[in-house]
């Protein structure tokens, strides 16, 4: 590992960790409590606009550190390694702050590396993002009109998480460098591990009438305890 590449990895936590879509929340005066996405926050309670400015942020906020590291032409594994990482700052940031779930700039670091390196059939796994997110939005707007949750808005936690389970499979049958095979498996652990741990005490506390594998299931699955809730 190069001195260029230690440095783009430990900056790409830092730069991770700008809370930009905390910060438009908060200036949009959004209420937030642990565990809300961000971004369908903003969308529910502010409106598309803010919704799909913040998504393009943390998208672009992965997208970039890995055009600086293909610029400067540190290693595929480099690259990968500070992809994670910078996924990692959304997630666990250093300042305390509400952490992010980290799906959007991990699509980014997904959309660049496959890109610039030439992998393209790793971006198979943007049709599971797309996806879920288009029928997470459409209804959304049904949502709004009926005033109840619908169970295909659990497909936008399902999709983000077949999509990043997809990617190291895509890349390892493609035959990519490892290291960027790796790097999309760590990808995959680390938005695995957000969503089984955060406020997982208080979650326990709160559902004491639900099982902790059932809690654990849902989690996984869905990014909620409660599915439909959230």
């Amino acid at each position: 590992m190069t001195v260029g590449g230690i440095f783009l990895i430990v900056g790409g936590y830092f730069w991770g960790a700008l809370p930009f879509s905390l910060s438009l929340a908060k200036k949009k005066r959004v209420c937030l409590v642990p565990g809300d996405d961000v971004h369908i926050a903003l969308l529910r309670q502010v409106g598309d606009k803010a919704a799909v400015l913040a998504v393009f942020v943390d998208i672009m906020k992965g997208a970039l550190l890995m055009l600086i590291g293909f610029g400067l032409d540190l290693s595929v594994l480099a690259v990968s390694l500070a992809g994670v990482v910078v996924v990692v700052g959304q997630m666990w940031p250093p300042h305390g702050c509400f952490g992010e779930k980290g799906n959007s700039v991990g699509a980014g670091v997904l959309i660049v590396l496959s890109l610039v390196y030439g992998a393209y059939y790793i971006l198979f796994a943007l049709v599971f993002f797309a996806a879920g997110f288009g029928i997470r939005y459409i209804v959304h707007r049904r949502d709004r009109e009926h005033g109840a949750a619908h169970p295909l808005s659990l497909s936008l936690p399902l999709g983000m998480l077949l999509g990043f389970a997809s990617a190291p499979v895509f890349s390892w049958l493609s035959g990519q460098p490892w290291g960027m095979t790796l790097g999309f498996a760590l990808l995959f652990i680390i938005i695995v591990l957000r969503r089984l741990t955060a406020n997982l005490r208080a979650d326990i506390a709160a559902n004491s009438d639900i099982s902790l594998s059932r809690i654990l299931v849902n989690r996984f699955f869905f990014d909620q305890t409660i599915p439909g809730q959230g």
